[in-house]
Formats: structure tokens, sequence, C-alpha cells
């Protein structure tokens, strides 16, 4: 062995072991006495903690705090700025002035304005904070970072030491060890070389991720979809919802307001073989969110990640499994009318015919919808909603109304024939319509004169009867007929006598009555 090794393994063995305890004690930093006046100086007092809780009580006194009223850390909270943990100048500019002749024997001067904080490190692995004033540190080793830094700033970071500004409406999410630390809004700071601030989170989103915690705001109308360890739970809308725990998932949301979608065509074949072009829309709901998630809508992705936003849930197999339905029942329907009887208007016109002729005065149908169509019948509808809602309700959806809004032939040469017969029955109708109207217009007219006649019949009775009332009237109403009845060459004789004798001896005058 040689002599320099020799010499290397004396020396370790002259090493002493020391304890735990002992190693504590010898490498432990022994505070100096600025940082014990520090420590002191910013130590809370009661009258302090009496201010932090009226900040508390007045800030978070708000409802959108309150599903986090028992997460909520006040504890780092400062009622103002003066309360920020910060060395305050002791030095005046005269003495500075003085100094500036001993900057090489490790003294250095700097001035920070009202309203900012200055950082530094002392070179003993301590971060300091300078408040405003005028400042003169006898430490050689003293590092000033950066500029002066105003405290409205909403983050200093500063080694161990944080500044945080939490606004109004917003939580500050910070961890602590692996544990969520929420801050509520406020002026916050902390020294501590574990608790780390992430990011200030508004509250005013739908679906908020705070850690291991989610926050869920849901309208009214809607209801939320979660996963609570595999469980289904819903959450009513009109709410925030707090999921407390990192497998408690949020899923999808769930409208239960009412939907109107449109039916695509569909072909479907009358009870005569008619086949028909159907167009239609239906009208439904969720009216049991628990079922229609458990039994129809998906919930899960296919890649078993986790919905990020709210944007990403939607209803499209639930609302594909309602239409199907929907189609379905309206298929079954068309199929149970004949078209030929009851869908074109020339087969109403052509069975009232008919019926007139047999004697039936009976009409098919109530007499103020002539043109009626079964195809628009609401109670045989309605029938057919009652056997798609015997299916659709059994995962949670009502259907309110199935409407269909033309149902037309898919042969083209049928369409051409039955728009003639259509034209054709529409002027038969016409010409039915016009002398209905001339009948009328005759009776009328009938009635006008029948009624003439009546009155003026009662005015000459009544005539009468005052004239028979004086013998002088009843002559002149008797010379008026006779005037009336003779010729415009009459000749009239008047004189006391007016028998028969003294007319013919009036004829038999030669100059009176010319051969």
């Amino acid at each position: 062995m040689s002599s320099k090794q020799q010499t290397y393994e004396d020396r370790v063995e002259k090493v002493p072991l020391l304890s735990t305890n002992d190693f504590a004690s010898t490498h432990t930093r022994q505070p100096t006495q600025q940082q014990i006046q520090y420590q002191n100086q910013y130590q809370q007092n009661p009258v302090q903690q009496q201010n932090q809780q009226q900040v508390s009580s007045d800030m978070e006194d708000s409802p959108a705090y309150q599903v986090l009223t028992n997460l909520l850390v006040s504890k780092y909270r400062l009622s103002n700025a003066s309360e920020i943990q910060t060395i305050p100048g002791t030095s005046s500019r005269y003495m500075n002035a003085l100094s500036c002749c001993c900057a090489f024997c490790g003294i250095r001067t700097f001035e920070v304005p009202s309203g900012y904080i200055r950082l530094a490190t002392d070179g003993s692995g301590n971060f300091l904070v300078y408040n405003a004033g005028v400042h003169r540190i006898h430490n050689p080793f003293l590092t000033l970072k950066g500029g002066n830094i105003p405290l409205s700033e909403t983050l200093v970071q500063h080694g161990d030491r944080t500044i945080v500004t939490v606004r109004q409406g917003h939580v500050g999410y910070c961890e602590d060890m692996g544990q969520p630390v929420l801050l509520p809004p406020g002026l916050h700071e902390w020294q501590s070389s574990t608790l780390k601030f992430h990011s200030s989170i508004d509250l005013n989103n739908t679906l908020i991720k705070l850690g291991p915690y989610t926050i869920l705001t849901v309208d009214e109308g809607y209801a939320a979809v979660t996963q609570n360890n595999g469980q289904q739970a819903i959450l009513e809308g009109g709410r925030t919802h707090l999921l407390t725990h990192r497998n408690w998932k949020f899923e999808k949301f769930m409208t239960e307001k009412i939907q109107t979608d449109e039916l695509a065509r569909i072909e479907a074949t009358s009870a005569d073989n008619v086949k028909m072009h159907t167009y239609a829309t239906v009208v439904w709901r969720v009216t049991d969110v628990k079922s229609a998630a458990r039994m129809s809508a998906e919930t899960m992705r296919h890649d078993g990640g986790e919905l990020k936003t709210a944007d990403q849930s939607d209803m499209t197999k639930l609302r594909n499994d309602v239409l199907k339905q929907a189609t379905a029942s309206l298929a079954c329907f068309i199929g149970e009318i004949r078209y030929s009887d009851s869908f074109h208007i020339s087969a109403q016109v052509t069975r009232g015919r008919e019926d007139t002729a047999q004697g039936n005065t009976q009409p098919p149908v109530p007499d103020d919808l002539s043109d009626y169509s079964p195809i628009w019948d609401p109670k045989r509808m309605a029938t057919a909603m009652d056997v798609a809602n015997k299916v659709t309700r059994t995962y949670g959806v009502t259907i309110l109304s199935i409407n269909i809004i033309s149902a037309i032939p898919a042969d083209t040469n049928l369409q051409n024939a039955l728009a003639k017969g259509a034209v054709a029955s529409a002027e038969a109708e016409q010409l039915e319509t016009i002398a209905r109207g001339e009948s009328k217009a005759a009776k009328i007219k009938a009635e006008g004169d029948a009624q003439a006649e009546i009155i003026r019949a009662d005015g000459a009775k009544v005539a009468a009867e005052k004239l028979a009332s004086s013998a002088i009237a009843v002559e002149l109403a008797r010379l008026d007929k006779v005037g009336q009845v003779l010729s415009n060459k009459s000749t009239f004789f008047f004189g006391a006598n007016s028998s028969a004798e003294s007319l013919s001896q009036l004829l038999s005058n030669p100059n009176v009555v010319s051969k």
C-alpha cells in the first residue's frame, strides 16, 4: 500500500461521524437579525385576522361561490396591500449619498417608489421582497432581481414567495404537495416551497375543471348526465353542481326542450298498393332523462377519453332512434288507407254523387269539411302516435305529434291522371256552384215579386175601404175607371136625364153621329 493511499485512509478515519441531530444543528442556517425583524414585524395579529375574516365574508358573498364554500382557502388572503410581508426602507437619500464611497465595502443602496416592490436574494438562499422606500443593505452578496414591480401585478413569483391577485368571479387554482388549493377573490401572499399557483379560472364557464374537482352549471330545460365510479347520476337543471372527486365525470348534457325534426322522404304503400312519397315532421321531447341516458343515448367516448368541453356532447343516436320509430309508425298509418277512396279529391265528389243517387243523405264527413281526407284525420294520427310512443317511452321519449306535409304518388303517369281528374272535378264543381247561385238568385227574385204584389193588394184594399166612406170619392173613382176603359176618341155628355131613352135619341141625331 502506497504512502499516499495510507495517508488518505488515516485522514478518513480521523473524521468523526455525526448523528442526524448533530448534522441538522451543524448545517442549519441561523436566521440573521434582519430576518428576525422581518418575521416579527409581519406576523399577523388579532386585528389583522379579524380584518381578513371581514374581507372574506364580503368577497365571497356571491352566488358564484356557493358551491365552493367549503373548498375555498382564505388563510393566505390579505385585507390590503400594506399587509404584504416586505422589508421596509430604513435609510434616506442623504445617508445613501454618504454611502456611495463605501460601495466597495459591500453596501448596496436603492430606492423603491410607492405602489411598487423590489425582489432580491441575500446570497444565502433566501428570497427577499423590499417595500417602497429608500434602502441601504450591508450585504455584498445581495442580488437585486429585475426592476420595480407594481402591486397591481396579477402574479408575482419569487422563489418560495408568491403574491397573487384573484379577480372577482374567478378562482385561483394552486397545488400543495399534489393536493388542490382553491383561492377566493382577493390579494393573497404566502411563502412555501411546495404551494404553487397554477391559474386563475373564470366561473362564468359551464364546465370548469379544478384538478380533481369539476364545477358544472346546468341551465333550466337541460339535465346533465354524469358517471360516478361507473354509476349513472343525473343532475337537474337550474343549478350549479360540484363533482367532488376525479372519478366523478361529466358525460353530456341532455335537453328537455321540445324538438321538431323533418322526416326524410319515405316511400310507403297504401292499402290499394299505391306507392306514395310522403313528407312529414315529428315533434318530440325527452320526458325521462334517466331512461334516455341509460337505454338510448351514447354517454361514453369510444376511445375512453374524457370530454373537455360541453360542446362535444350531443343526442345524435337518440334522435335517430326517435326518427326511425316515427317513420315506421307513419308508414303503418299510410298502409291502412286506400288512396283511391280517400286521398284524391275526385273520389270525394264521386262518392258524394253515388251516395245521393242511393238515397244516402248522410255525408261521410262533417259538413264543414267538404274536402276532408283521412290522411289528415287527427284521431287516426293520434292512434299512430300511441303506437310509436309504446316504443319510445321505453327509452324516455314522448312523441307529441306527427304532421304530414304532403303525400303524392310515386308514379308520374298516375300523378298526371289524377291532376287532370282534379281539374275536371274542380271545373264541374265550379259550374255546379254557378248554377246553384243562379237558381238561388231566381228564387230570391220570385219571392220579391210575390211580396210586392201582396203589398200592392193590401194597399188597394185599404184605399177601397176609404173610398166607400165618401160618395164623391166613389164617383171620382168610377170616372177614373171608365176613362181607362174608353179610348181617347170617346165623347162624354153630361145632362140631367141619363136614361136609355135619351141615349137612343142622341144616337139617332144625324148631326151627332156622322155617316
